[in-house]
């Protein structure tokens, strides 16, 4: 049997007056049959016999066992390793997985704080506006807020942008509907408004790292105090 085990021999025989290297090869005994030779020449009369070795007690049981103990030893060897490579991949995940969630909550904090500054902004600098009671300073206060909070990031550009909008929607619908404001006149102030906030939010976007009353000085009014 291919790859198996057996105690079948098999022996080479040569008919009478055969060729010199037939009869070299007469009753010669071979284990494998892969290992029998290709017959010397064409129409070779030789002939091979399968010949069972009843004589010879079959060590088979023998070899089952060591072949497989062979084969559970490089099993227990490679489960030895394979357990070590596991243990050490799921190390490496707890310590990268440690890490991402301590960065993950300290980003998550940062950007938290970040949008609640940024709304801080916003209040600050209303407060500062009515403590003013400046003419035309409100372009001014409203550009510096959105100035500062995108300085914030991400999260506080998207508070400076949206907080904005919606104190132009807000002071719109007061103004024309509860004050008498003409509308057309309205939507004219509310566009100047937002082209002040937009040119707050790209100063503060450009220039992360400089102080806002500057960045935004084109809309400060003349005599409005320094403190602001």
């Amino acid at each position: 049997m291919e790859g198996g085990i057996s105690n079948i021999k098999y022996v080479w025989h040569t008919e009478p007056n055969a060729c010199e290297k037939c009869q070299e090869l007469d009753g010669t005994e071979y284990n494998i049959k892969e290992d029998i030779p290709e017959k010397p020449h064409p129409n070779c009369k030789c002939y091979i016999e399968e010949v069972k070795d009843d004589d010879e007690t079959c060590d088979c049981l023998d070899k089952v066992q060591n072949r497989f103990v062979s084969m559970f030893e490089k099993v227990s060897t490679l489960q030895a390793d394979l357990h070590e490579m596991i243990n050490e991949l799921i190390e490496e995940i707890k310590s990268d997985i440690g890490q991402s969630y301590n960065n993950l909550c300290k980003n998550i904090i940062d950007e938290a704080s970040n949008w609640d500054n940024a709304i801080g902004d916003f209040a600050r600098n209303y407060n500062d506006m009515l403590e003013a009671d400046w003419k035309y300073s409100d372009k001014y206060f409203h550009a510096k807020a959105n100035c500062q909070a995108t300085q914030r990031g991400v999260l506080g550009e998207i508070v400076a942008e949206a907080t904005s909008v919606l104190r132009e929607i807000e002071e719109g619908i007061r103004k024309v509907i509860f004050e008498g404001n003409n509308l057309t006149e309205q939507i004219k102030d509310a566009k100047q408004d937002m082209k002040a906030n937009e040119y707050g939010r790209q100063q503060g976007k450009t220039y992360s790292n400089e102080a806002c009353e500057i960045l935004i000085d084109v809309f400060r009014p003349n005599g409005l105090p320094d403190k602001y």
